[in-house]
């Protein structure tokens, strides 16, 4: 039981079940001390805790991302050897703990769009839950959510997400929270639609083509009822005073690059070649392979045992790539950072990237008649598993006629620009403490939005831009 009820609690998502996994997982915590530790652990893990993945990461978004917990050992008897051990050989080891984990069946992990769904399914239920419930009414609630999965058009595309509801009180409690003032805003609701796969053909004139952009509109699920359609971008935190989660999440080159939106093509084969170049400069470096044969590899090969530079940089251990990305090599983000900082394209990244996360010119790319029809909101569910109960707090919520107005304002003063974020250290410059690159766009008089060029993952994807709204920007829409 005491396993059990630690389970419940946890919030960490990420499997640990390799020393693969601790190269992949941006720790916090020394990689080659969480291996030692992960080789001692595992043959002590409970069986009860499933002993295959004896660690686990923090959730990403979240001021726990980089942090670790060791499972199976919280509650057993060999729970104060393992404490011991680590004090006497890690005494100043920090960013681990002892947990449970929060993950599907097999070790895997809970999937970005499994609390869309369980949103769009809970919204079919057409009623006001209580923002407290307990464990037993809390399962009773993902029964029924689960009833009604194959009732959200897109949902059977992703069946595979259904069991995933099961035990899920943090995305419930987000849910929970998102449902409530869906429910609020649109009243008695007739269908769901997720989008995440595609956009059904009762609402596909809803996200019209725009060159250079996939899916303009961003809603994650959307809401019919009698008379209107109704769109949300979800996304979720677990208290209200948690970190906002990012705004976008867009890479930044490769086929869905947000910047050639922006940028004319001079420019992003620039950028292009920056980044073959440096990458290639990594490889050349780790591997020790002639620049001059590198330059003749593809990226990529789908032939077993062909080489390819994202082979080699596979081969890499994470927090070796991480020393390479941020250092003064780092031609790629240089070569970004000064394009984008140019007097050039200063101001047009500025205004395109608001417009574009705001969905500023909404109205005028879906035209008058098809706004007479939706509407389109950016929620935000707060929610998770507290103690003995899933808490769901009032969700965080701006609809497009709000957005317009604040942004009007901004763009009326005419002043916005982008600025190296106060306090930060780009991974290109001296005494970098994170592969990252930090910007903040602001106005005459006020910081909006916080940015970061950051990888997501795996280096041999593209980076992404990633943002969030401002304290000031905020306080901007209770006015």
């Amino acid at each position: 039981m005491l396993r059990f009820k630690s389970y419940l609690e946890e919030a960490f998502n990420i499997p640990i079940a390799s020393e693969g996994d601790i190269d992949n997982y941006p720790s916090k915590a020394d990689s080659k001390d969480l291996k030692k530790i992960f080789k001692y652990i595992k043959p002590l893990s409970s069986p009860g805790t499933n002993p295959d993945v004896p660690m686990v990461g923090g959730l990403e978004g979240t001021n726990d991302f980089g942090k670790v917990k060791i499972r199976g050992i919280k509650g057993t008897d060999v729970e104060q050897q393992v404490r011991d051990w680590i004090k006497k050989e890690f005494p100043d080891i920090e960013h681990l703990d002892y947990g449970a984990g929060k993950f599907g069946e097999g070790g895997k992990r809970i999937n970005e769009n499994t609390q869309e769904l369980m949103v769009a399914a809970i919204c079919l239920l057409n009623e006001t839950f209580p923002t407290t419930m307990s464990v037993t009414d809390a399962n009773d609630l993902i029964e029924r959510a689960k009833d009604k999965f194959n009732d959200v058009y897109g949902a059977t595309e992703r069946p595979e997400l259904l069991d995933q509801f099961n035990g899920n009180y943090d995305d419930l409690g987000t849910a929970i929270s998102s449902a409530n003032a869906i429910q609020e805003i649109t009243g008695n609701i007739t269908n769901t639609y997720w989008t995440g796969k595609s956009w059904h053909d009762n609402i596909a004139d809803l996200n019209p083509t725009v060159p250079g952009i996939q899916n303009y509109n961003s809603s994650d699920i959307v809401v019919e009822t009698n008379k209107k359609f109704y769109g949300f971008s979800l996304k979720k935190k677990a208290r209200p005073k948690d970190q906002d989660p990012t705004l976008i999440n867009k890479p930044i080159t490769g086929d869905k690059s947000f910047l050639a939106n922006i940028l004319n093509k001079f420019a992003m084969d620039t950028i292009n070649d920056a980044k073959k170049l440096f990458f290639n400069f990594i490889v050349h470096k780790h591997h020790n392979i002639a620049m001059k044969e590198l330059s003749k590899l593809p990226w990529a090969t789908r032939r077993k045992g062909a080489k390819s530079i994202g082979r080699y940089m596979k081969e890499i251990p994470k927090n070796k790539l991480d020393g390479y990305v941020k250092s003064s090599s780092n031609i790629f983000f240089k070569k970004v950072n000064s394009i984008i900082m140019t007097k050039e394209y200063a101001e047009k990244f500025v205004e395109d990237f608001l417009k574009f996360v705001f969905k500023f010119d909404m109205e005028d790319i879906l035209g008058e008649k098809k706004m007479s029809k939706f509407e389109f909101f950016l929620l935000t569910g707060i929610g998770s598993k507290s103690g003995e109960n899933v808490v769901a707090s009032p969700a965080e919520v701006k609809d497009l006629p709000q957005t317009i107005q604040v942004l009007t304002e901004i763009f009326g003063r005419n002043k916005l620009s982008i600025e190296q974020t106060k306090g930060k250290t780009n991974a290109f410059q001296k005494n970098a403490t994170a592969a990252k690159v930090y910007y903040t766009i602001k106005d005459e008089r006020t910081p909006i939005l916080y940015l970061e060029i950051r990888y997501k993952g795996s280096y041999t994807a593209n980076p992404q831009f990633q943002c969030v709204a401002t304290p000031d920007f905020k306080a901007m829409f209770k006015e």
